[in-house]
């Protein structure tokens, strides 16, 4: 049985004799670059390391055939069956997966920034030593990349620092979708060719993929915010950037581009293949979540398919074959395009959807009891403690950048979940006072602590370990519904944390909002609400305390 060890350092893989690095069937430009870069850092230690991929379609996409030849890029397609002797380090995809060739190898170690899946339970199956830094929240694996190479002390050279920034610029959507600190600190401090990415930058179509989005985009069905394309015959990649241009259109928030590959094209010895792409730019719909969605159905007890990504960004592939047996086992005869609105109806009806700065308060409150909260642990540590007095600091935290100055006055604040306020030493004596603890990070695993940056210097600190534990001086009142109450799970967007994402409630949670702020509204499992909350024993009328 196979134990995943999380590790945040590569030196310890330094005295591996051979490596083999893996990319995603159908590369894009964050798996090569992300490839390349850890490629380059094997090769710099006297490593015999190759970098590969496989699928069945080589690197054709204008602008990633530039990327490998102006950077010189040693990628290599293989064939199925391809064996490593040595460690295999899966890059922007994870062991098993079904975008994937299966390598067979005794040591692995994945690097990748989206959620893990199924293919977590089948590791730990297996008789491998098995090794992950997977970073879920960020926004690029050429991110997780970077934050390796700095905890690993690594020098980048100018070719391996612009493939990085590069791989971090589209699968951001050129950096529109840069919101962790750790994608943040990547494009500030990614050192690159200028003339290299400009060219790059403007080489994202050949003059036959604009023909054949432009063919597709005339095809496109929607049905309320949901667009739905049949493409015609194009790479793979060139899927995506549809779906990035229809759900630019007005009205429309979620994407979903298709097309059959042909069994000579894809396989000769497999069925056809459905190949999809997902986008989405709203807070209630995860792609990766519709992607698996899509591909989920059983025939035989085998999936139809596999899907994935992360919550903006996510495609996969549906087996025709196992697709239309699926549908006669149904009584269906849906076509795969029908197939997919209902499976989108299917998904946006789970769970009610709550935004938290616009939901009606009286209507939730009906199954609200009031509650205290016992003691809410919170760090915090006075600026003069991290930099001296004066010194420009810039805080990235999980909701965006601070900038401020050291002073004996400033205080910053970090809660359980990472979020980081600052406060002046009057507001803070006033509000809050020291406590012992202990400081339960819960959410530190996801996000990475908050780092403090002093911008003159360079310096960098990680809060976690600076903190010291307060907590609120006079009680905090809260009113609590029991989410099983409302008869359905609950999606929480949250204006004030993450409005293009959200937090999902399951019937055995609780909705939490705050007595004065009801804006302050957040969802507790239940072995941390039976820590945190005790019942408001008389709490007379309930209006009336409103």
């Amino acid at each position: 049985m196979a134990t995943i060890k999380t590790i945040d350092s590569l030196t310890g893989f330094l005295s591996r004799k051979k490596i083999t690095i893996q990319c995603h069937n159908y590369p894009d430009a964050d798996t090569i670059g992300s490839g390349f870069a850890l490629w380059q850092y094997f090769f710099d230690y006297g490593i015999d390391v190759r970098l590969v991929y496989g699928g069945s379609h080589q690197i054709a996409k204008s602008n990633l055939r530039m990327f490998v030849d102006r950077l010189h890029i040693p990628i290599e397609h293989v064939e199925d069956g391809y064996r490593t002797d040595g460690l295999l380090i899966t890059v922007d995809c994870q062991y098993l997966s079904s975008n994937i060739i299966h390598i067979e190898a005794d040591e692995v170690l994945m690097i990748d920034h989206h959620r893990q899946g199924e293919n977590i339970d089948r590791i730990r199956k297996l008789d491998i030593e098995c090794h992950s830094c997977i970073k879920e929240h960020y926004g690029s694996c050429a991110s997780v990349v970077y934050q390796l190479f700095q905890k690993s002390r690594y020098s980048m050279s100018l070719e391996v620092s612009t493939a990085l920034y590069y791989g971090l610029y589209m699968d951001t959507n050129e950096f529109s979708e840069v919101r962790h600190p750790a994608d943040r600190e990547a494009r500030d401090e990614l050192v690159f060719d200028d003339r290299i990415f400009m060219l790059l930058k403007n080489s994202n179509l050949s003059a036959e993929e604009l023909k054949q989005a432009g063919a597709s985009l005339q095809n496109f069905d929607s049905k309320g915010q949901l667009a739905v394309i049949e493409s015609v015959q194009c790479d793979p990649n060139v899927l995506g950037m549809i779906a990035d241009m229809m759900i630019r259109v007005e009205n429309i928030n979620t994407a979903i581009v298709f097309n059959r590959l042909n069994r000579d094209d894809y396989n000769p010895e497999q069925s056809d293949i459905y190949k999809f792409s997902v986008r989405t730019c709203v807070g209630e719909i995860r792609a990766n979540e519709l992607a698996e969605l899509i591909a989920a159905p059983l025939v035989n007890s085998v999936r139809i398919g596999g899907g994935g990504g992360h919550r903006l960004k996510a495609g996969g592939r549906v087996n025709v074959g196992l697709f239309e047996k699926y549908l006669r086992e149904q009584g269906s005869s849906e076509t795969f395009n029908e197939y997919l609105y209902r499976v989108f109806e299917e998904y946006s009806s789970i769970a009610r959807i709550i935004y938290s700065d616009s939901y009606d308060f009286d209507d939730l409150v009906r199954y609200a009891e009031k509650y205290e909260e016992t003691q809410y642990v919170m760090g915090y540590v006075c600026s003069t403690e991290i930099a001296e007095e004066g010194r420009p600091l810039l805080i990235r935290g999980t909701a965006g950048d601070v900038r401020e100055k050291v002073s004996p006055d400033l205080y910053i604040m970090v809660s359980c979940r990472g979020d980081v306020v600052t406060v002046s030493r009057s507001e803070f004596v006033q509000r809050y006072r020291d406590c012992e603890g202990p400081l339960n990070m819960v959410e530190f695993s996801k996000y990475d602590e908050p780092r403090i940056v002093v911008d003159q210097s360079g310096r960098k600190f990680y809060l976690k370990n600076r903190l010291h534990c307060c907590t609120f001086r006079k009680p905090q009142y809260v009113w609590v519904i029991p989410i099983e109450k409302l008869g359905t799970p609950v999606k929480l967007v949250d204006s004030k944390w993450a409005s293009s994402d959200f937090r999902f409630g399951n019937i055995t949670d609780y909705l939490v909002i705050n007595e004065n702020q009801h804006s302050e509204i957040s969802i507790v499992d239940s072995v941390r609400f039976g820590a945190i909350y005790k019942k408001v024993r008389h709490t007379g009328d309930m209006n009336n305390d409103r």
